[in-house]
């Protein structure tokens, strides 16, 4: 994801809740993401440009693809679409979207703060500074990778949990967001009389099937599931659905 810093009235706009970054050994440890976000630089940026052999204005693309208060537009179509760069090559382009905005990874942890930490207090059209001096708007924008997409991330949500389907004692979950990135394991959590965790790859191996909008539990990893007793959530990457009762 890209995010980009919207508003003239906030010099620094400080992310704190991501991975910190290392001031002990940050040649080996892992590289962190927390910053202290600022509107695009035309003057670093105009510095790139010159040594790169590319005639533009560093103000043109600025307006094009980053102007204050948005909308946000990184692809690589608006900024060739600027005079001047039309030839710009694929690393060149990369390199101008990285000094629009600051590129991160979408960890779990940049995943949580986008949902309810900083980016998300950051990304609320009712965000200000101070209220007692300053209007509300937006400070950042947050886009997919693509530079132009607003960033989106789908949390799990149950809304059916159906016992003795669609066989005799399986359980069937039905909702959305059940889709894991990278590492992350989708996970069933049961509760009442029976209490224990199901990474997908267990109820796979068991003959069930998991898709990003249906969970199939075999009988034999639910016995003792009953309708009106036990309850269950998912768990995606690191994130908690909502608490469904067994029916």
């Amino acid at each position: 994801m890209f995010i980009v810093p919207l508003r003239s009235d906030m010099p620094r706009v400080p992310v704190l809740d991501l991975e910190p970054v290392s001031t002990r050994c940050a040649s080996s440890d892992p590289p962190g993401q927390t910053c202290n976000l600022k509107r695009p630089d035309a003057v670093a940026l105009q510095v790139y440009l010159d040594g790169q052999s590319l005639v533009a204005d560093a103000d043109d693309i600025i307006t094009a693809s980053a102007p204050v208060g948005g909308p946000v537009d990184l692809s690589s179509a608006t900024i060739k679409g600027v005079s001047g760069l039309s030839g710009a090559s694929a690393t060149q382009v990369a390199a101008i979207q990285r000094l629009l905005g600051v590129y991160i990874v979408e960890t779990d942890v940049a995943i949580k703060s986008f949902l309810y930490g900083n980016l998300s207090k950051y990304r609320n059209s009712a965000y200000t500074p101070d209220p007692n001096r300053l209007p509300a708007s937006a400070a950042i924008a947050v886009v997919a990778d693509d530079g132009v997409t607003p960033y989106t991330f789908a949390v799990p949500t149950l809304s059916s949990a159906a016992i003795n389907t669609p066989t005799a004692g399986a359980l069937r979950i039905t909702g959305s967001g059940f889709t894991a990135l990278g590492l992350s394991k989708i996970v069933v959590k049961l509760y009442g009389p029976v209490v224990k965790d199901l990474t997908s790859d267990t109820i796979t191996s068991a003959g069930g099937s998991v898709t990003s909008t249906q969970i199939d539990v075999p009988a034999s990893l639910v016995v003792g599931v009953a309708a009106g007793f036990s309850s269950v959530r998912v768990r995606v990457n690191d994130i908690l659905s909502n608490n469904f009762a067994v029916s």
